[in-house]
């Protein structure tokens, strides 16, 4: 992964001096996002080698119940987005536009809780879906972000 990155290691190293090691890299915030995921994938690809079983993050991939305690576990960010979607209920009387703007925030909504499960921060709903936008990353359209059920 070093090499990846244009660095060289000297021989002899241990995985703590390696892992303890700083690079300085200057990137574009896309290439920042572009390295983490490939750092994250990389890494639980050596799990998986190493261990067996699916990996994500460094950790055992969690099952759909799990996902959902997740989602559950962020009451800030539901209510941002349940805010979100009164409101254009309550204001965009056109049911196509409507519908074109609550995809969008169900999107907004998806790309945050991604990027807080693989520890990125989230300064926002709207640009947490921006940069997932610009890095074209896609969610299941199937996300069900208008339920209320527990």
């Amino acid at each position: 992964m070093v090499r990846a990155v244009g660095h060289t290691l000297p021989d002899g190293l241990s995985s703590e001096q390696i892992l303890a090691r700083r690079y300085w890299l200057d990137l574009q915030p896309n290439s920042q996002q572009e390295l983490t995921e490939f750092l994250r994938s990389s890494y639980d690809a050596s799990l998986t080698r190493q261990i067996g079983g699916r990996w994500f993050a460094g950790r055992i991939f969690a099952s759909q119940t799990d996902a959902l305690s997740f989602i559950k576990s962020q009451p800030n960010l539901i209510t941002e987005h349940m805010n979100t979607v009164m409101s254009i209920l309550a204001k965009e009387p056109d049911a196509r536009t409507r519908t074109r703007i609550l995809e969008e925030a169900r999107y907004n909504f998806a790309a945050a809780l991604d990027d807080l499960l693989n520890g990125r921060l989230v300064a926002s709903l709207m640009d947490a879906g921006d940069i997932a936008r610009s890095l074209g990353r896609t969610f299941n359209r199937e996300c069900a972000t208008l339920s209320t059920e527990d």
